[in-house]
């Protein structure tokens, strides 16, 4: 069977998007992969490939409905990683330089709640009650996944 009609036997169209999203296994970060002369490629490398030939030197396939699931061709570009990247920061996906910890307009503490976060030595449950967040947000902060600029 070639390789896009095992594509379009997987997905589900979106009506209200024109979305192809992918209806089988998905990796851990939300993308999925499909064999292809017995190598895993990337889906939405697969069909990009395949509607618009060959990514140019340093080029990756870009999703203009930024869904990880799906894979239209009518979706899919190349673009550079640094397209990807700005494309990401318009719309709010990751933070342009100098705008993390309190700066960003989804931020529920401060850097001074932060800082009392960090030397806190009540459960992380309890910590959450008191500021009124979730205990992963503590657990994330208290790990250092997030809100490293905060010093101690």
């Amino acid at each position: 069977m070639p390789v896009m009609d095992y594509i379009r036997s997987r997905v589900r169209v979106v009506p209200e998007t024109g979305c192809w999203e992918w209806q089988g296994y998905l990796q851990k970060n939300g993308y999925s992969k499909v064999s292809v002369q017995g190598k895993m490629r990337w889906t939405h490398n697969v069909v990009c490939t395949e509607t618009h030939g060959p990514a140019p030197e340093g080029h990756i396939a870009l999703h203009s409905c930024h869904n990880r699931r799906c894979c239209a061709p009518a979706h899919l570009s190349w673009g550079t990683v640094a397209m990807n990247a700005a494309q990401a920061m318009e719309r709010g996906a990751i933070l342009p330089p100098g705008q993390s910890g309190s700066l960003h307009h989804k931020a529920k503490l401060h850097e001074t709640q932060v800082r009392d976060i960090l030397r806190d030595p009540r459960t992380h449950i309890a910590i959450a009650a008191f500021y009124g967040v979730d205990k992963t947000l503590i657990s994330q902060i208290k790990r250092r996944k997030i809100w490293r600029h905060v010093e101690v």
